[in-house]
């Protein structure tokens, strides 16, 4: 990703031209420190951000959701809470594109 500026020159007169190369989202892996929960405790979900290159870059803003979300709650910044026992999924969405891990949360 980057800008590039292209210039060309004929007979006095100059043209300039410029680029932005964006990476393109192509996978978000979504991993969590703890599959599984007691209720009431937290754990951080991360989102790793591949290219279609398979490199990882930063970017776009991901949004965190939970697949039940009466099982847990998550933050902005994936701070996922235990709320209730069940199995439910982590989600981070960024243009369009969704990686996701399962999470089990017990009773305490």
């Amino acid at each position: 990703p980057g800008t590039a500026s292209i210039e060309a020159t004929y007979r006095g007169f100059t043209v300039t031209a410029t680029m932005t190369v964006v990476a393109t989202l192509a996978r978000i892996d979504v991993s969590s420190p703890t599959q599984t929960l007691t209720v009431g405790q937290t754990t951080q979900a991360t989102a790793l951000l591949y290219n279609v290159r398979g490199k990882t870059f930063t970017g776009p803003l991901v949004t965190w959701t939970a697949g039940t979300p009466g099982v847990v709650s998550i933050s902005s910044s994936g701070l996922v809470t235990a709320m209730a026992p069940g199995i439910t999924s982590i989600q981070a969405t960024a243009e369009g594109i969704t990686g996701e891990t399962i999470v089990e949360v017990v009773p305490p």
